[in-house]
């Protein structure tokens, strides 16, 4: 039998909501690298000659800039010009990131916005992070760090490989062609990783979910008491429960006065009927009761001059199958109804 301190228990939507609102959520780094790969190498496929056009304007004026008189003025335009060039190329690729990011934490958790995981920790201070290093899941983690390494370097090598000859030839080519040539190499590159990072991140991304989930699991205890927080403590319910019957007691109490008969076992039961047109149609039972209920039912019919009646099989049916403040069944309407001509003739009513 598990021990109770176990963590068997699968967590609850309320831990689970918990651990997401502080930025707890199962991400995969290897499925964020594999998005940037994807949408780098959608920028370089559509933007490549863009770029290759910008670094070839910025070296033919480098280039004319060599013969202008060296003076402060002239460096400036020189580095403005390099500025411009940069951020030009730059910012695609930072706004990239970005993108990136946000699709695959779109894809991964959903949208999430929380600042628990920018809050000053100064647990770094201690020897934790070193603990975490030399810790099993540290070691296989470098492990993991390691292998993939070894195989996006063998990737990267088997693609380089195919190009050596040509990239011998690289000489004879002019600038423009030399960049075409090294971004059409990098296409290929990319590509064979992409290839990679696809499967790779689909295993990371299954194994980080189920870890995340087996950390967050429960103890029998802590569902138990999550449980009681959520649908409160038993003892509370039942003192909550108590005074519900304590006050639908009172209000039925106070109904009893304008009750026009109640019917009786004479002693376990007592039932109490109103017959008045305005409301339904059909006589309503104020107020049921057995035993003592019943015979403060009966005390408060007598302090009013109500009649009580005995009649055991009603009373035991009535009692049985109805409601406080509905109408009686079709079954006991006419019962109840030479009952109330019996208690209308002594008050010399009429129904």
């Amino acid at each position: 039998m598990a021990d109770d301190s176990e963590k068997t228990e699968e967590p609850t939507g309320k831990r689970l909501n918990q651990a997401r609102k502080k930025g707890d959520v199962p991400r995969s780094s290897e499925v964020d690298t594999a998005i940037f790969l994807l949408m780098f190498l959608i920028i370089i496929k559509i933007g490549g000659p863009y770029i290759v056009a910008i670094l070839k304007d910025f070296y033919i004026y480098s280039f004319n800039s060599l013969n202008t008189e060296l003076s402060i003025p002239n460096l400036q335009n020189v580095y403005i010009k390099f500025l411009y060039n940069f951020w030009i190329i730059l910012l695609p690729i930072s706004t990239l990131l970005i993108i990136s990011g946000l699709v695959s934490m779109l894809l991964q958790v959903g949208w999430l916005v929380t600042f628990e995981n920018i809050k000053p920790k100064f647990d770094v201070f201690n020897f934790k992070g070193l603990k975490e290093i030399f810790s099993p899941d540290g070691l296989k983690k470098l492990v993991k760090g390691n292998v993939k390494l070894i195989i996006l370097a063998l990737l990267t090598w088997m693609t380089l490989r195919k190009f050596l000859n040509d990239m011998l030839g690289l000489v004879n080519l002019n600038i423009v062609s030399i960049y075409l040539f090294l971004i059409n190499l990098v296409v290929r590159i990319i590509i064979s990783l992409l290839i990679f990072y696809a499967f790779f991140a689909v295993i990371d991304f299954v194994w980080t979910k189920f870890n995340h989930r087996k950390k967050l699991k429960m103890t029998k205890s802590e569902v138990k008491d999550e449980f009681k927080q959520m649908e409160g403590d038993p003892q509370v319910k039942r003192k909550i429960l108590k005074t519900m019957m304590e006050e639908s007691m009172k209000r039925m109490m106070k109904e009893i006065p304008e009750a026009d008969v109640v019917i009786t076992n004479p002693i376990h039961l007592a039932v109490a009927i109103k017959y008045d047109l305005k409301i339904s149609e059909a006589p309503i039972v104020v107020a049921k009761g057995k035993r003592l209920i019943a015979e403060k039912i009966k005390q408060l019919a007598r302090d009013n001059d109500i009649p009580i009646i005995e009649d055991k099989p009603l009373a035991r049916l009535l009692y049985k199958n109805s409601n406080i403040g509905k109408p009686i069944d079709v079954q006991f309407y006419a019962a109840v109804a030479e009952i109330l001509a019996q208690v209308y003739k002594v008050k010399n009513k009429h129904i």
